[in-house]
C-alpha cells in the first residue's frame, strides 16, 4: 500500500480532478431536483387552476354544490402549498454556529466584495479548503432548500389527492341517493 507522499504527480492530480467531478456532479444532481420539484408544483399550480373554473360552473347545480365546494377548496389548498414549494428558500444570516456558506448568494451578498474576497481567497487557493466549502454547501442546499421544497410539493400532492378522491366520493354519494 502507498503513503500519499508516494503517489506520483500525475496521479494526485487524477485524483483532484474525480474528487472535482464527483462534486460537481453531486450539486448539478441537487440542483436538478431543485428544478424538478418546481417543475412538478407548476404542473399541480396549472392543473388546479383548471379544476376551479369547472367545479364553479357545477357548483350551481345542486347535485354538484357540495363535491364542487370540496374540489374548489382543494384546489386553492394544493395551488396555495405548490407556490411555497416554488417560492425561493432563503435564510437570513449565517448558520447558527456563525459559519459563512462562501457559496450561498444571501451569505455573500451580506458581505462587501472586500471581505468576501478577504474570507474567500484562502478558501479557494487551498484544495482541501474548497472541497470541504462545497461539501457544505451541498449540505446547507440539501437542507435548507430541498428537503423543505419536497416536503411542501409532497404536502401539496396530498392535498390534491385526498381532496379530489373526497370530492368524487361526495359525487357518488350524493347521486346514488
Amino acid at each position: 500500500m502507498r503513503d500519499e507522499d508516494d503517489t506520483p504527480p500525475n496521479m494526485n492530480k487524477w485524483k483532484g480532478l474525480m474528487r472535482g467531478s464527483i462534486l460537481s456532479t453531486t450539486t448539478q444532481k441537487i440542483y436538478s431536483y431543485i428544478n424538478l420539484a418546481d417543475q412538478k408544483a407548476m404542473g399541480l399550480i396549472v392543473l388546479n387552476s383548471i379544476i376551479i373554473p369547472v367545479a364553479m360552473n357545477a357548483h350551481e347545480d345542486p347535485q354538484f354544490t357540495l363535491p364542487s365546494t370540496i374540489a374548489i377548496i382543494t384546489s386553492v389548498a394544493s395551488i396555495l402549498m405548490a407556490i411555497a414549494c416554488i417560492f425561493p428558500k432563503r435564510r437570513s444570516g449565517t448558520k447558527p454556529g456563525g459559519e459563512l456558506n462562501y457559496l450561498h448568494f444571501s451569505d455573500i451578498g451580506s458581505l462587501s466584495e472586500k471581505q468576501y474576497l478577504e474570507q474567500f481567497l484562502p478558501i479557494y487557493n487551498d484544495t482541501s479548503a474548497l472541497s470541504e466549502c462545497v461539501i457544505k454547501d451541498i449540505h446547507d442546499v440539501s437542507r435548507r432548500v430541498l428537503v423543505p421544497k419536497f416536503k411542501q410539493l409532497k404536502l401539496s400532492y396530498k392535498i390534491f389527492f385526498i381532496g379530489n378522491l373526497a370530492a368524487v366520493i361526495t359525487f357518488f354519494i350524493q347521486s346514488w341517493s
